[in-house]
């Protein structure tokens, strides 16, 4: 393990405090910080600093409603622990309602985001009519996101859209083509990017995704590298959130490795200063224990104080 930076690393740092890396620059600092703690220190330094200047003022606090649509992709995706249970169940619509009403009576929380499962073909999965409900309800000073797969038609992100959705995720976990097909054999990589081009079109805000760890040990920085410069691609791109690649009960990748935290940070940190302006936010995998290393590679743009899902304990009295 080498124990200091080289001075190439030292010098690429410097100018990528002040423009966003290329591709072959991107997969030289990933590959420096893998044995190298104190490369990896100085590249979440140089987020973090380029975290502060560009999203400087524009921090978003956000609530989670969990898990308010099924998922419908079979079978289901190999790292996902949700929807392996018959008692699994979806949020209903008056307990949205209800988490809702808390947020607007009872917190200074203004935005929220609705996740749940993906219905395959563009078919809405139930997500417009929990929308309607909320606009229904005259709760129409709440900034609401979207992230339930490619489960809209052209007609369906229209209405969306008329219901002043602020941002719709299609998320990759990974553009590798081979591994996506490998971890996520419900799912469509395709129909994703199109999805994704899909609601930037309708003007909408575009969020994604990446897992860190979730393929081959042997070409993983080329992955990383390859999904940095397909998402920087998306027009409307506006948020993407940094997963860790972990065990849970019943997934069968239970016999791939976890993802170490240095991983994840390396990937959070090369996230940042590629996409730049764009919000990155820590999701599944970074626990309370790990989330301040996320916030400390450059993520924490957006945080989530508050969670909603059907019998949480987060759930308000």
């Amino acid at each position: 393990m080498s124990m200091s930076a080289s001075e190439e690393f030292r010098s690429l740092i410097k100018d990528v405090r002040h423009r966003a890396p290329d591709a072959t620059e991107t997969l030289f600092l990933f590959e420096a910080t893998a044995e190298c703690p104190e490369a990896l220190d100085l590249l979440c330094e140089a987020a973090c600093l380029v975290r502060d200047e560009e999203m400087a003022g524009r921090t978003e606090v956000e609530a989670a409603f969990n898990s308010v649509v099924p998922c419908y992709l079979e079978p289901l995706c190999q790292y996902c622990p949700y929807w392996r249970s018959p008692d699994k169940a979806a949020l209903s619509i008056d307990e949205i309602l209800e988490g809702v009403r808390f947020l607007r009576e009872e917190s200074e929380i203004r935005q929220f985001h609705l996740s749940g499962g993906s219905m395959p073909g563009g078919r809405d999965c139930g997500v417009i009519d929990i929308v309607e409900a909320i606009r229904h309800a005259g709760y129409d000073d709440m900034d609401i996101v979207v992230n339930c797969g490619a489960s809209f038609s052209d007609a369906g992100l229209a209405r969306l859209k008329e219901l002043d959705v602020k941002r719709i995720f299609s998320v990759f976990e990974t553009t590798n083509p081979d591994v996506f097909r490998q971890v996520k054999p419900g799912d469509d990589l395709e129909e994703k990017m199109a999805f994704a081009h899909r609601i930037a079109a309708t003007g909408m805000e575009v969020g994604s995704g990446i897992m860190a760890g979730l393929g081959p040990a042997e070409t993983k920085y080329p992955d990383y590298v390859k999904a940095l410069f397909d998402l920087k691609s998306l027009e409307q791109l506006s948020c993407v959130y940094v997963s860790k690649f972990r065990h849970a009960n019943h997934i069968p990748l239970n016999d791939h490795p976890e993802c170490s935290a240095d991983e994840g940070r390396a990937l959070i940190a090369l996230t940042r200063l590629v996409l730049r302006d764009t919000h990155i936010r820590a999701a599944a995998g970074w626990d309370r224990t790990t989330h301040h290393l996320a916030a400390e590679a450059g993520a924490g743009s957006i945080t989530i104080p508050k969670s909603f899902s059907s019998g949480s304990d987060h759930w308000p009295a």
